[in-house]
């Protein structure tokens, strides 16, 4: 037999209120609510809720303990779907089977409200006498109400999920395990002479265009700059400093290559201004565009590969008028401007990184409200504006493909090769046992590091078919990475490590976690090859010691993967080639390899951390020229033995 009544769970006088005048509450007995607003069932409603067809396969029908983590993963799964994919983007994360059941266990101690009970939940309730806190049963067909811990969870659920933490706690601490390289591995003394790498590995180094060419005056940074207030009146760029000339590169590229030769390197990512080449849609500025492609002879006649950044936070300011991008047409306007440029480059260049740190735009852009459009917790601007980039991206790729056929001599063999610049931050629980640290760096690092790559390397396929992996939107992995954080409190602190030093932008110098990064993702996509595109620090300070302990240390870190864990880590960019306009904290971080003064002349400078890369490249060429004068003579041997035969 059926009980008299049904219940709602937990339901305030405002949900009530409000669900009765739009009609979704039926006259039920609410005697958790005052006096004055319980009614009475009528009779026909016990009647409806015997013949409704979601009472006999509700969840209800389950055993209590059973039915509130159930629906609590329910309540989890559907608000991560909304997320425009969220739940996607854990796909790679440690832990995944777990988080429906931690959500359902941890959403309701966080205050999540629970499943909304309207008129057909209500009768399932009716039909299988399920009662509710506080109400002493009325039939005998109806289950009294357990014992509650903390008002509101029943003891019986309370043994079940502490079953399940512990078994979270076990899972979590088998993912996440200890680091490859304990702190003694670092506890050496480096040389030069102690990071060799394999003979064919780049070295190399970076800047972008508005950092460190100046005079750009028509794009979104600029009017940022003039423009933006935040809340306390203070202007977007600290100190007040706007990027004006910047470093002046783009009158000063020979300065900036006697820089490279004076390194060494054999490699050199520099950006494409998109507000310089197209400064009205649809018009396109040729003289600039061919100041670029003479850059990249100048650079192919000194041995030197071109790295060309097309999009590196800037975009054309009429581009900006039109929505930025937030407005998904961007991709269109962008795959014209990347089309004029491949058409000029393609003879000389061989490797692109399409769009730059797509999560720091939108993340910084669009919930902090540090870079432009300066908006703060606009999460779903922040997605359209993710949407668009990838979808940049893609159309980027297929472009390059199609109009890039052209291989350098001498080079790696393949006339394109592109990818993304993906910042990556290894966050790691401060404390691997505990699930919830666990279940935050799992979610943390597969949202903000892997969604977006995965979300490219499922890019739809050029006309050729598939160029890469997973229907390929990747040529190779771009890395950017700096910095390391720990989860801690149980998963609602976030912050840096206190063990190590840190540099004059706060983050910690983890010599470590380079090797970590690149040997996760050498095991999240192994048919891929890894490249650095981004890596340093800022040190104001001279002479520059953190940067050169962390230089040499995080490279040897990275000599470890390559060799002994064979990671296809194919080259190393550092950041930067100069110091430049570092976006919001203007000129006063100092990440270059040459310092440049500001007050005189912009004139350049390498600093001891610059000396230390330089002492490195040089002596992985003299190791380089060793192996192969020793294999000119084992050739030259076993020709003699063979003729000797003969």
């Amino acid at each position: 037999r059926l009980p008299s009544a049904g219940w709602l769970h937990r339901a305030d006088e405002r949900r009530v209120r409000g669900w009765r005048e739009r009609g979704t509450l039926g006259d039920c007995d609410l005697e958790h609510l005052p006096a004055g607003q319980r009614r009475p069932v009528a009779a026909g409603q016990v009647q409806a809720a015997r013949a409704h067809p979601a009472a006999r396969s509700h969840p209800a029908a389950r055993s209590p303990a059973v039915r509130v983590v159930c629906a609590r993963a329910r309540v989890f799964a559907r608000r991560c779907t909304r997320a425009s994919g969220l739940a996607a983007a854990c796909g790679g994360v440690r832990l995944l089977g777990l988080v429906g059941v931690a959500g359902g266990a941890v959403l309701p101690a966080l205050g999540v409200p629970p499943l909304r009970r309207g008129p057909r939940r209500a009768a399932a309730t009716a039909r299988f006498g399920i009662a509710r806190a506080g109400v002493t049963p009325r039939h005998a067909g109806e289950h009294p109400e357990p014992a509650r811990i903390l008002g509101w969870l029943p003891a019986g659920d309370a043994l079940i999920l502490l079953v399940t933490w512990l078994a979270i706690g076990s899972a979590s601490t088998w993912a996440w395990g200890s680091r490859a390289l304990g702190a003694d591995f670092f506890e050496v003394v480096v040389t030069p002479e102690s990071l060799i790498f394999p003979t064919n590995f780049s070295w190399g180094a970076a800047t972008a265009a508005y950092q460190v060419e100046g005079g750009l005056y028509n794009t979104n940074w600029y009017k940022f700059e003039q423009d933006f207030k935040h809340a306390d009146g203070s202007r977007a760029i600290a100190d007040g400093w706007e990027c004006g000339i910047a470093a002046d590169s783009w009158n000063r590229f020979d300065e900036d290559l006697a820089c490279m030769r004076e390194l060494g390197i054999r490699s050199y990512r520099f950006g494409v201004e998109w507000s310089r080449i197209e400064p009205l849609r649809g018009s396109f500025n040729a003289t600039a565009m061919a100041r670029y492609v003479n850059w990249t002879h100048t650079l192919r006649a000194n041995h030197i590969e071109p790295l060309v950044t097309l999009h590196h936070f800037t975009e054309p300011l009429w581009r900006t008028e039109l929505g930025g991008l937030e407005n998904i047409s961007m991709a269109v306007d962008f795959e014209r401007y990347v089309r004029y440029v491949a058409l000029a480059l393609a003879p000389t260049v061989d490797w692109w990184v399409t769009v730059n740190e797509i999560m720091v735009v939108a993340a910084i852009g669009w919930l902090s409200g540090e870079f432009p459009p300066g908006k703060q917790n606009d999460f779903p601007g922040m997605m359209r504006a993710v949407d668009t980039m990838v979808e940049m991206h893609r159309s980027a790729f297929r472009a390059l493909h199609e109009l890039d056929t052209i291989a350098w001599p001498g080079g790696q063999g393949k006339p394109c090769l592109v990818s993304v610049a993906q910042n990556v931050v290894l966050w790691s629980p401060g404390t691997p046992w505990l699930p919830t640290e666990a279940l935050v760096a799992g979610f943390v690092e597969g949202y903000y590091n892997r969604w977006v790559l995965e979300r490219l390397l499922r890019a739809r396929p050029t006309s050729d078919g598939p160029l890469g992996a997973r229907g390929s939107g990747l040529d190779y992995i771009g890395l950017n990475h700096y910095f390391s954080q720990v989860v801690l409190f149980g998963g609602f602190v976030i912050d840096f490590a206190s063990r190590f030093a840190r540099s004059d932008m706060d983050w910690s110098l983890d010599p470590g976690s380079l090797h970590e990064v690149v040997t996760q993702y050498h095991k999240w996509a192994p048919e891929l090859p890894i490249v650095i595109t981004e890596h340093g620090t800022a040190d104001n300070s001279a002479p520059d010691v953190r940067r050169v302990e962390f230089l040499q240390k995080s490279l040897l870190g990275l000599r470890e993967a390559v060799t002994a864990g064979d990671v296809p880590v194919i080259g190393y960019t550092h950041w930067a080639l100069i110091d430049n306009f570092e976006w919001a904290k203007g000129f006063t971080p100092r990440f270059g390899l040459y310092r440049v003064d500001w007050k005189n002349n912009l004139r350049r400078e390498i600093t001891g951390g610059g000396r230390r890369y330089q002492q490195i490249i040089a002596a992985n060429v003299e190791a380089a020229e060793e192996e192969r004068a020793a294999d000119k003579e084992r050739a030259s041997v076993s020709a003699a033995l063979s003729s000797g035969r003969a």
